[in-house]
């Protein structure tokens, strides 16, 4: 929807295709379920199940990768902080918190697959791919992943 506003809207005519994506991607939730089941399926039988070790292993990964990126590593603490929090809570807590635990959680593992993209657009040339893949990582470092504190903020 970010990208349907940045081409100016929709009007009779779509010149882009980007209202396509747009229709293409709310279809997700439908085939997928609910994003409140999903929630309460991360929060449940994934997290709980082992007190977010797994969760934090791979976060122990992705430490090296996300080094030195200040903001993405903040990021990271607040998920860890939310599941340590989120372990702890009763079942009817839980279901309260699993669908902004779930939001903020993907916008962290989207950036630190931000950080995976810039770190294999190291070795190629640069070119127009690279300068737009350059700039999708900014956008989503800037307007993308400060969303997650906003979503985390429940388990402050």
């Amino acid at each position: 929807s970010t990208a349907i506003q940045v081409h100016g809207g929709m009007g009779f005519i779509e010149e882009t295709g980007v209202a396509q994506y747009a229709r293409d991607a709310r279809i997700l939730p439908i085939y997928e379920g609910t994003n409140g089941i999903q929630a309460l399926d991360l929060a449940f039988r994934k997290i709980l199940k082992n007190n977010g070790a797994l969760l934090f292993s791979y976060l122990d990964e992705a430490r090296d990768i996300i080094s030195g990126n200040a903001q993405l590593e903040k990021a990271v603490e607040g998920v860890r902080q939310a599941t340590n929090v989120l372990v702890k809570k009763t079942p009817s807590e839980i279901s309260e918190v699993a669908t902004p635990y779930l939001n903020g959680l993907s916008y962290v593992m989207g950036g630190i697959a931000m950080v995976r993209r810039h770190v294999a657009l190291q070795t190629l040339d640069d070119n127009t791919f690279k300068i737009r893949q350059r700039e999708c990582i900014n956008f989503y470092m800037v307007s993308i992943l400060p969303r997650a504190e906003a979503e985390l903020f429940v388990f402050v």
